[in-house]
């Protein structure tokens, strides 16, 4: 009972993450009684089509090949499934598509359009004791959208509007990062390298959500993007590893509080680098997991711990300078209620995106599941124009008086 109420949860949490593209799982001797496919949201006019492909299982000589097969089920259903009954294909609460019955040559295709529209889990049961199954499956699930035959639409219900916002998004960063290499080089006399560093950020943000909503696109209007995969998995970790880098940066006053880098600070942002790295590693091999298995289940744990514990790598050296900062007597009072208000900032950022905004999963329909996304990306770009205007170039430089900026020095700070 435990155990599928693990897999509801991670299933409501998740399931606004799952792209309904064209999905190819490859099963090799897995003996679970349940495996997790895929998940789409359905209208009245959707459509799953299914191929398996070289299936085999070895298991008792008594085994029964009708006790294997797959099925569709809803949310609500699949917490009642997986509670109480011994096999999935004995019950009503599902929709059964096929068995091992209908195997031909180790081969099954099949239609299937009879939905309601909700939101369905596509999944393979296998009720036979220590029977290990192995198989290739391929899923494509869709809407018809417009009228009469109507055209393909790969993207879940709840999906179809990350397209629009990635690019609106993409957009707003495209203009924020014009207007911050404006407020640069007009105030280049008292700009430092952690603001180019800020301008990198912005733009590597903007290039990462328009390759996220060319990907969404490229899925809605063919099932599949293998390009903009690799794209936006590269460009998401590059920013994922500035970010953490100019906040640690930033925190602990590099470049306009202090124009020096100690060796705890760089031993610090070396282990935010690796970890972050560790992270992007993880996140490329659940992509490449079967959902929901064991490793992808691994996988996401993992992922949240390296992703918390690289925050606190982040946090710890900037709360120890921020506790030593009002000793600092060259540094003005601004300047400290500035970086003050920023942690402030910062703390919240980092509360609301690693905790926070997983709880509107709970409440939030499949129909509606966009919207989450939405909330996390306004909240990241609150945390960027704060970010800006709390340190923004300014006339009254907080730096001492031996200090120059760094735009107009010859590289001797180094990191």
């Amino acid at each position: 009972m435990a155990i599928g109420a693990v897999w509801v949860v991670a299933v409501i949490l998740l399931a606004p993450l799952c792209a309904g593209e064209i999905r190819v799982s490859k099963v090799r001797m897995d003996s679970s009684q349940t495996i997790v496919l895929d998940n789409f949201g359905f209208t009245q006019r959707g459509h799953l089509e299914m191929t398996m492909r070289d299936a085999s299982y070895k298991g008792p000589k008594e085994l029964d090949p009708s006790r294997m097969g797959f099925f569709l089920s809803t949310l609500d259903d699949l917490s009642k499934v997986l509670y109480g009954i011994t096999c999935a294909l004995d019950t009503t609460l599902v929709k059964p598509l096929f068995t091992f019955n209908n195997l031909q040559n180790n081969t099954v295709n099949i239609s299937y359009q009879d939905f309601d529209a909700n939101q369905y889990t596509i999944a393979f049961a296998n009720c036979n004791r220590e029977t290990y199954v192995s198989m290739d499956v391929t899923t494509a699930a869709y809407n018809l959208e417009g009228g009469g035959n109507g055209t393909k639409d790969y993207l879940s219900v709840g999906e179809t509007e990350l397209p629009k916002l990635y690019f609106c998004m993409y957009l707003i960063y495209l203009v924020l990062s014009g207007i911050w290499i404006s407020v640069v080089v007009k105030r280049r006399a008292t700009a430092y390298r952690i603001h180019v560093l800020m301008i990198a950020l912005v733009c590597l943000k903007a290039l990462s959500l328009i390759c996220e909503g060319e990907e969404k696109s490229s899925i809605s209007r063919t099932g599949t993007a293998p390009a903009w995969n690799v794209s936006v998995y590269i460009l998401s970790s590059l920013e994922g590893i500035m970010f953490f880098t100019v906040i640690f940066l930033i925190g602990t006053g590099w470049s306009f509080l202090k124009p020096y880098f100690e060796g705890n600070d760089k031993r610090f942002l070396m282990g935010v680098i690796t970890l972050q790295v560790i992270a992007n590693t993880i996140a490329f091999g659940i992509d490449q997991s079967l959902p929901w298995s064991e490793n992808w289940d691994f996988g996401k744990v993992m992922f949240w711990f390296v992703d918390v514990i690289c925050c606190m790598v982040v946090l710890c050296p900037i709360l120890s300078y921020n506790m030593n900062l009002d000793a600092a007597s060259h540094i003005d009072a601004k300047a400290k209620l500035d970086l003050k208000l920023y942690i402030i900032g910062l703390f919240g950022y980092l509360f609301l995106t690693r905790a926070v905004l997983y709880l509107p999963a709970f409440f939030i329909s499949y129909q509606d599941a966009w919207t989450n996304i939405l909330i996390g990306e306004l909240v990241t770009l609150w945390f960027y124009v704060f970010t800006g205007y709390k340190l923004q170039p300014v006339e009254n430089s907080p730096c001492s008086e031996d200090e120059e900026p760094a735009l107009k020095m010859d590289g001797d700070i180094e990191l």
